[in-house]
């Protein structure tokens, strides 16, 4: 039976390892995406897929000693209970793949367990789970691990986070000096979303009567559309405008979109990196999401139909009318500023 779940393992860790190799997804789900261009895909700059791989061909070849395995894969499910905590709590979406990997890795410690060893085996699943964590956030400088993932002097984080920051307010937003104050709209999107560009299409038809800002915020939730995200921030230095530049993009097949360039692809990836830890940071579960902001008072709306729900509520229909009701205590009126 053990030999039957590794097997299994080694298999299903294969088809993560394979679109790693060949570039391609296999698995269609979302959280997959998600957990592929998350924080979480790597330790140390070592894809999962290839780590997972390394620690199923090691248990086959502990197969033959059963003490030293049960301790191999007590240290294997600590770090995947971990993962499955991650998908819970902080990605909010479930890697289908990763949760068989995970789920096989379990059903190897409970078929190989022993009471007699379990003194030795529950300190190092706790000792697993608590380690996971700390490889990927480490309290301390790390000098094996790669230059990108050591921890970051307080004074680069703040250069970084200036740069991301001034591409938004330079290149990413869009504003409208006309008609009833509506605040600032900050829009997280993917460019290869079909439920995103419907959103960008109702907004773009919405805005006429409203004095608002707006952030277009993209994010990689579909690989394929890196090579879009590369190509918006070099059109948009360029001084194409934004909404008919998001538009084309959308509608354009991933195989028309020209290669980047090695500089303008670690400006853009860090641009999405920086966007999903945002959109991570606020709970954001999916795109579209679009947070609003009016006064003291803040509101995310996520999915297609809560942001045209939102923009219906929200059209201004004139003096005294409530603009927008956003809940409890908080309601906006064309005259009046968000309380």
């Amino acid at each position: 039976l053990s030999l039957l779940l590794l097997l299994v393992g080694v298999a299903t860790v294969g088809v993560d390892v394979a679109s790693i190799l060949t570039k391609k997804e296999f698995c269609p789900f979302q959280g997959c995406r998600l957990a592929a261009s998350s924080h979480y895909s790597s330790i140390l700059g070592i894809p999962l897929p290839l780590l997972g791989m390394g620690f199923f061909v090691v248990a086959l070849v502990l197969i033959v000693h059963r003490k030293s395995l049960r301790l191999w894969l007590a240290l294997g499910t600590g770090f995947s209970i971990y993962l499955v905590m991650v998908q819970l709590l902080v990605l909010h979406k479930i890697c289908p793949l990763c949760m068989v990997v995970e789920t096989i890795t379990l059903l190897l410690l409970l078929v190989n367990w022993s009471w007699s060893d379990s003194k030795l085996i529950l300190p190092l699943l706790l000792f697993a789970f608590l380690a996971s964590h700390m490889l990927y956030f480490p309290p301390f400088p790390i000098p094996w691990a790669p230059t990108e993932t050591r921890t970051t002097p307080a004074d680069q984080v703040k250069r970084d986070y200036t740069a991301q920051k001034r591409l938004l307010e330079q290149l990413f937003t869009w504003r409208n000096d006309k008609g009833t104050y509506c605040g600032r709209w900050e829009l997280f999107f993917d460019l290869d979303c079909p439920g995103c560009a419907s959103v960008i299409e109702a907004l773009s038809k919405s805005l006429e009567d409203r004095k608002v800002e707006i952030v277009f915020r993209n994010v990689l939730v579909h690989k394929e559309a890196f090579a879009k995200s590369c190509a918006l921030l070099k059109r948009r230095k360029e001084g194409e405008e934004i909404w008919d530049l998001l538009k084309r993009l959308h509608n354009a097949p991933d195989n028309e979109v020209p290669s980047p360039g090695r500089a303008l692809k670690i400006e853009t990836k860090a641009l999405l990196d920086y966007n999903m830890k945002e959109l991570l940071a606020l709970r954001g579960r999916l795109v579209p999401t679009m947070v609003v902001s009016n006064g003291d008072k803040t509101c995310i709306y996520s999915g297609p139909k809560a942001i045209k729900d939102y923009l219906a509520e929200s059209q201004p229909t004139g003096a005294r009318v409530p603009l927008w009701n956003l809940g409890e205590p908080g309601v906006c009126a064309p005259d009046k500023d968000c309380r």
